[in-house]
């Protein structure tokens, strides 16, 4: 095994703003699963995206149903737009 050439784009998505809401992937029970997120700030350091996780899913706000830590810094790949 050589060496793999990792990159990172340090540019958000177009959809990514500050305030915008958006899916994102989280870790609840040891899995990923997606969530609605609020973003709170973009970053200079990878990972460059820092969300709060509003929602599952399913819509449940119920904190049981979301991610343990509520706030987080995803990598833009961790995202995708609420449509």
């Amino acid at each position: 095994m050589g060496w793999r050439e990792v990159t990172f784009s340090l540019e958000a998505p177009s959809f990514c703003r500050p305030s915008a809401t958006i899916w994102a992937r989280g870790w609840l029970s040891g899995e990923r699963t997606w969530f609605k997120a609020r973003i709170v700030k973009l970053r200079r350091r990878v990972p460059t995206i820092h969300v709060v996780y509003v929602e599952d899913a399913q819509g449940n706000a119920n904190p049981l149903a979301l991610p343990n830590l509520k706030e987080a810094n995803v990598n833009a790949s961790d995202l995708a737009p609420l449509t």
